[in-house]
């Protein structure tokens, strides 16, 4: 999905593209990487491999729903999400959630080291695609997370 967005002032064009097969995951662990690498604080659990072996153990028969954001032609962002099939309220729904359980400790939106405005941006485009695909989940839990993406400035509005 290409996008011209008049709303945020510092990207003009974007691309949302969803990662829904493993081929499509493995083909970007280049680009991957070099974002979390520059997230430094946080690099051995947002790593293309770290992923992968979660991917490889525990996705079963849930499905991928990694959101890719592109910004002039770059990834820029990336969420790793997959939809789940879970009970809530003794009611089967699919849920949106981080790639993500016990065996791992946290959960981020992979943006590198950028300044915190352009982070936000990059996190309410995600936003954006999520809540424009309500018919693909039921329910979405966005956690846990960073202390600094859970401020109401980044996320106001949602």
């Amino acid at each position: 999905m290409s996008y011209y967005n008049n709303s945020l002032k510092n990207i003009e064009y974007f691309e949302v593209n969803v990662i829904d097969n493993f081929d499509y995951f493995m083909s970007l662990r280049e680009q991957w990487n070099h974002l979390a690498f520059a997230q430094t604080d946080e690099t051995p659990f947002l790593c293309h491999e770290w992923f992968e072996l979660w991917l490889k153990n525990f996705l079963g028969k849930n499905h991928l729903y990694t959101i890719v954001l592109y910004v002039g032609g770059d990834i820029a962002a990336i969420a790793p999400f997959y939809i789940s099939i879970v009970r809530f309220k003794s009611v089967p729904v699919r849920k949106l959630g981080f790639i993500s359980n016990a065996y791992s400790p946290l959960c981020n939106i992979i943006c590198g080291n950028i300044d915190p405005t352009r982070r936000r941006e990059y996190i309410l485009l995600i936003l954006d695609h999520i809540t424009s695909r309500r018919d693909a989940w039921d329910i979405f839990e966005f956690g846990p997370l960073p202390n600094e993406i859970l401020t109401l400035s980044n996320i106001e509005g949602y």
